[in-house]
């Protein structure tokens, strides 16, 4: 989580707020999911958005939980994402995809931001009275 950038600052429920809204804006297909894990006392589950949310509980870390939870995928059906290494090469040996959270960032998170600019740089283009107005709309600024 620490790893994107705009998140590197904040203090820990501050990033996983903002990370649970970062992943709730990708583009998903209708099966996909999504499953965050945070090392936690709580021990409980949530579902926010798009997004299931699992804390680790006390005595146990997230890595763990990662590890049980993967078991049985194989992997076309599971991609783990961390920054640990020995998580990555338990899940390779257990035949799962991975990628490293940087290479999720660059691919999900930073393209999918350019994706978004580029695809208002276009409305803007298009039709610029109809693009401010719904800016200012979702701003608050105009009462539709």
């Amino acid at each position: 989580m620490y790893k994107i950038p705009e998140i590197r600052a904040l203090d820990l429920r501050e990033a996983q707020t903002r990370f649970i809204q970062l992943m709730n804006r990708l583009s998903l297909g209708k099966k996909d999911r999504i499953i965050a894990v945070f090392d936690g006392k709580r021990g409980n589950q949530t579902r926010i958005g798009k997004l299931d949310v699992y804390f680790s509980g006390s005595g146990e870390n997230a890595d763990s939980v990662i590890k049980r939870m993967s078991e049985g995928y194989t992997r076309h059906e599971i991609i783990i994402v961390s920054s640990d290494r020995e998580l990555l090469s338990y899940a390779r040996l257990g035949g799962q995809e991975v990628m490293s959270a940087e290479d999720f960032i660059q691919r999900f998170l930073i393209e999918n931001e350019q994706d978004s600019e580029s695809e208002r740089i276009k409305s803007l283009e298009k039709n610029p009275t109809d693009y401010w107005l719904k800016v200012f709309q979702q701003k608050g600024g105009l009462n539709a």
